[in-house]
């Protein structure tokens, strides 16, 4: 799963490895899960983001090398940022650290969170409390399940649903590692990965 952001030319993908921990009655059809994920984390996202900076969509990829693109959706986009207005420098970010259902795991994960508004930085040079609290419905919404459900295209014509959990990058041996915790960093973090539109030429949205 990849939300992808924009303030001015630079852009930012929100990423988040899932598992499929059910199936019913066949596999996926890609257009259900897509509003799915939308329905269950756009708005969680929208409330940290800037005025100043939009969300652009979502695109569903594979996790294989390289990936491929299963499905994509702007869902009438883009949205404005509902937080603040001006945004701080395009390398800051808020950042939500997991932890995993794996005791053992060595790498426990974490969301970087886009374009944070200049008006939640404190003199400390930290993120608000009101940030932070903001990022809550997210932290709550990475410990759910996210469940898409359609009809089957051919007789009987019957429901079936995939049930989906966050998953972290795991351990060799390791049967899963789903995410279980969340917690706001109450420290500003850099993007490392920043790009202006010419250096990513596959971006799904402009």
């Amino acid at each position: 799963m990849a939300f992808y952001a924009k303030l001015g030319p630079f852009r930012a993908a929100i990423t988040r490895t899932f598992r499929t921990i059910s199936v019913s009655n066949g596999g996926p059809d890609w257009g259900p899960q897509i509003v799915s994920f939308w329905n269950g984390y756009s708005t969680s996202i929208l409330d940290v983001l800037s005025g100043a900076s939009e969300l652009q969509g979502l695109a569903l990829w594979t996790t294989d090398y390289p990936p491929t693109l299963l499905a994509a959706d702007d869902f009438g986009g883009p949205f404005p940022g509902l937080r603040g207005s001006a945004s701080l420098p395009p390398q800051v970010c808020g950042k939500v650290v997991l932890a995993g259902s794996h005791p053992n795991a060595k790498r426990i994960g974490a969301i970087y969170l886009p374009f944070p508004p200049a008006d939640d930085n404190t003199p400390a040079s930290g993120p608000s409390a009101g940030y932070l609290a903001a990022l809550g419905p997210l932290r709550a919404q990475l410990l759910l399940t996210t469940s898409a459900t359609d009809t089957m295209p051919s007789p009987p014509f019957s429901a079936r649903t995939i049930n989906y959990r966050a998953d972290l990058p795991k351990p060799p041996g390791a049967q899963n590692n789903l995410v279980i915790a969340t917690a706001a960093r109450p420290l500003w973090s850099t993007q490392r990965r920043r790009a202006t539109i010419a250096w990513l030429p596959n971006w799904p949205f402009f």
